[in-house]
């Protein structure tokens, strides 16, 4: 039985700009996007076709996904000789690494919070 193929839609484009703009690259959001509305693994292939992505690209984002603790992959051989099939998988929920993007956006602030303070408080003490 083969797996039926998505398409982005418009709610998936949003969750990947989004995405972008807190931290993520454009091809690991697209890629964790297809991974996190997969129902089961996805190989390589499937995200080329469902994000419209080069495999070069997708290769990249999910070394650097894998890296980051956010994919895991497995490796299944194929019959005859051609190279095994690879099944990757996102290790969390979409929204537990959205909490996760928070919480890191939010600790980023506080420290530039200090950072400002600190600056303001040295500022008050320098007289030109």
């Amino acid at each position: 039985m083969e797996k039926k193929t998505k398409v982005f839609d418009e709610k998936d484009w949003e969750i990947v700009t989004l995405m972008k703009e807190l931290g993520f690259n454009s091809d690991e959001a697209k890629v964790l996007v297809c991974l996190a509305e997969s129902e089961e693994t996805i190989t390589s292939r499937e995200i080329e076709t469902v994000a419209d992505m080069s495999q070069p690209m997708v290769s990249t984002a999910l070394r650097s996904l894998r890296k980051q603790g956010l994919v895991k992959r497995k490796e299944h051989k194929t019959p005859g000789k051609g190279r095994p099939q690879i099944d990757n998988w996102a290790t969390m929920k979409l929204i537990d690494i959205v909490e996760m993007l928070v919480k890191r956006k939010k600790n980023q602030i506080e420290a530039l919070n200090k950072k400002m303070d600190r600056l303001r408080h040295l500022s008050e003490k320098v007289s030109c």
